[in-house]
């Protein structure tokens, strides 16, 4: 297999991630109620699949352009692997963010709020 059909199939596997976890993203968590939103069971892993899914298509896009222009090289290979490491950045960051960090708080913060009504 080429190195460009492997890119490609990359590409399409992490659209494809990325679209089957915003169906429930587009249906489920609409953001009239946030801690509703959160405390859903398919929150941590929808966002977690996006988080994936993404990844894997920031690493394909610039290869994939990298490819087309006839060879990456050095300086390609550099510039590739410096779009990749800065979006991952982002993208890590804001998946672990929904996946981790809101339904923690929110478990705490109701945890909380109950514990201060009943004393």
């Amino acid at each position: 297999m080429s190195q460009t059909r492997k890119v490609g199939w990359v590409l399409l596997m992490g659209a494809a991630l990325l679209f089957v976890a915003e169906i429930p993203n587009a249906l489920l968590f609409i953001g009239e109620h946030p801690v509703q939103d959160v405390l859903n069971p398919l929150y941590v892993p929808s966002n977690a699949v996006s988080a994936i899914g993404a990844l894997l298509w920031l690493w394909a896009l610039p290869a994939a352009v990298a490819l087309r222009a006839g060879g990456p090289g050095r300086l390609g290979s550099a510039g590739t692997f410096l779009i990749f490491a800065v979006a991952a950045g982002v993208v890590v960051f804001s998946g672990t963010l929904s996946a981790v960090v809101f339904p923690y708080l929110t478990q705490h913060t109701l945890a909380e709020l109950n514990s201060v009504r009943r004393g």
